[in-house]
């Protein structure tokens, strides 16, 4: 497993080299988990749905040490990087190697080994690639080079992951509350949330996610928090602006 060193010190386990860099500029840097009065308290139990090789995890850990963090990342290559750095920098914090869904089972992933941020199982070759395509042009590439670079990293494969839900989560760690939910799972964000059975609402606090508005589903999961007494707020980075991609700050009033 490759390492690398961190602009904050810490050396971490990573799959691509550019993927790390990328997700510590959006996590670490840009704060893009946290905002002003979000998450409301601080958090005491957190669990990183779509951990990936562990960035988010390791974000929270430093900005809230006394956390107990549960990471669930299904693919295998990640998972062995997010194993190694919650070694390293999440002290007491446990792993899962398994996909959150609406129950618990077996699904197949689309996996994109350079690319594995974007895996899932709504996984969209032509899609992701295109925009991928346009992200690397706007931050400077000639158009060969970002045709190119895109294709090499949206190259896709598939493979076979156990699911299994929030609510078994809870159910496993004996947790009687989740301070801060975070989902980042490539489009099946509401299956992440069918699987919360409806006693565990109540259990949860302050929820995190990224949300692909594709077949309605921003209205849909903003609907369902909502009703669960959650008020919510959305943003959208400014170069995702033609893009489906949104971010949803949901906390539970005091």
């Amino acid at each position: 497993m490759p390492l690398r060193r961190l602009p904050n010190g810490w050396e971490i386990a990573q799959v691509d080299p550019g993927e790390a860099a990328f997700l510590y500029r959006e996590i670490f840097v840009e704060r893009s988990y946290l905002r002003d009065g979000f998450p409301n308290p601080t958090p005491e139990v957190i669990f990183d749905i779509g951990a990936n090789i562990g960035m988010a995890s390791m974000f929270f850990a430093q900005t809230f040490p006394d956390a107990f963090i549960v990471a669930a990342e299904p693919a295998p290559e990640p998972f062995a990087a997010l194993t190694e750095n919650f070694r390293r920098h999440v002290r007491g914090g446990v792993t899962h190697n398994v996909a959150l869904s609406e129950k618990e089972g077996t699904r197949r992933l689309g996996y994109y080994p350079n690319a594995t941020a974007e895996s899932g199982f709504y996984a969209d070759q032509d899609s992701e690639t295109e925009l991928a395509r346009r992200l690397l042009v706007e931050r400077g590439l000639s158009p060969a080079q970002a045709e190119a670079v895109a294709e090499s990293r949206h190259k896709l494969s598939y493979i076979d992951c156990r699911t299994t839900t929030v609510s078994a989560l809870i159910r496993e760690h004996a947790v009687d509350h989740v301070d801060l939910l975070k989902i980042d799972v490539e489009k099946s964000e509401i299956e992440v949330l069918a699987g919360i059975e409806e006693p565990d609402w109540g259990r949860i606090r302050n929820v995190v996610m990224e949300i692909h508005d594709f077949d309605d589903r921003l209205h849909q999961v903003l609907t369902l928090l909502k009703e669960r007494g959650f008020t919510c707020e959305t943003e959208q980075e400014t170069e995702l602006s033609a893009s489906d991609i949104f971010m949803i700050y949901a906390t539970k009033p005091a």
